[in-house]
């Protein structure tokens, strides 16, 4: 079958080289043991999983890669894991608390996130950011609209820094998530 100017192409040998000698960095830093035993895993582990991904990883036609990677801004993709990984952090601490509490103050909610993101990377990236947050998870993304349970309504307030973060990593910075509208609430309030 031949493919079309338009279709994407199987990864590289660069690529695939990148992916190994990553996940091989990985296991070594992970497994800390240089010995012959250890390092014997590590090549059987890293070549099973590059033989497995092998059909997962498609690049993108190289006009479409292009403009994808101008649009990053990569000053806030270095930053942005780390602060992602904060804000995990910190929501933690807060389900934590939140399940732990004789109380038990769950007041569970759908919220209605648009946003003017249409790119399909960028819209990913949202999605799972939030999804990784604990007490939210994106049930629905399409066309920039992101429909998300959360535990807590205060959870509403949090998911608007999430959106800023990641305009500002694909560079769409002036337009930042619209507003936030409560789905399931009884006075079917929106929050900005």
């Amino acid at each position: 079958m031949s493919r079309s100017s338009g279709s994407k192409r199987p990864v590289s040998r660069q690529q695939t080289a990148i992916k190994v000698i990553v996940l091989s960095a990985l296991w070594l830093v992970f497994s800390g043991k240089l010995d012959a035993l250890h390092l014997g895993y590590g090549a059987f582990s890293v070549t099973l999983v590059v033989w497995i991904t092998r059909n997962l990883m498609v690049s993108m036609p190289s006009s479409d890669a292009n403009v994808f990677l101008s649009r990053i801004h990569w000053a806030t993709a270095f930053v942005y894991p780390f602060w992602l990984l904060w804000r995990i952090l910190v929501a933690n601490i807060a389900v934590a608390k939140l399940v732990l509490s004789p109380r038990l103050a769950i007041d569970p909610v759908l919220i209605q996130l648009d946003t003017s993101m249409t790119g399909a990377m960028a819209q990913v990236v949202l999605g799972n950011s939030i999804t990784l947050t604990p007490g939210t998870i994106t049930l629905e993304a399409e066309h920039g609209r992101f429909v998300i349970h959360a535990l807590q309504r205060e959870s509403a307030s949090e998911l608007q820094p999430i959106g800023r973060r990641v305009s500002r990593l694909f560079g769409d910075s002036e337009n930042e998530p619209q507003f936030l509208k409560l789905l399931n609430s009884d006075e079917g309030a929106e929050h900005a």
